[in-house]
């Protein structure tokens, strides 16, 4: 009983800041989560259908061929 009043201060100023620290990271968390469960549903389960990966391979593949056709035309 004789520490309660300093614990009580003492827990209340952590609770609250790790709180707030905790409600701040759990957004970012919610936001980072929701990105990556996308990122799988478009990136692995529907990989050949996907926006997010085809269209940087058609891109790159296309540039390389571009680029790989008059070297062997030349060569």
């Amino acid at each position: 009983m004789y520490f309660k009043p300093y614990y009580n201060i003492v827990f209340k100023g952590i609770f609250i800041s790790v709180h707030q620290d905790l409600l701040s990271a759990s957004i970012f968390m919610i936001f980072i989560l929701g990105y990556l469960y996308l990122y799988t549903l478009l990136g692995i389960h529907q990989y050949r259908y996907s926006i997010i990966h085809d269209l940087p391979w058609i891109r790159s593949s296309q540039i390389t061929i571009v680029l790989s056709d008059p070297s062997r035309k030349d060569g």
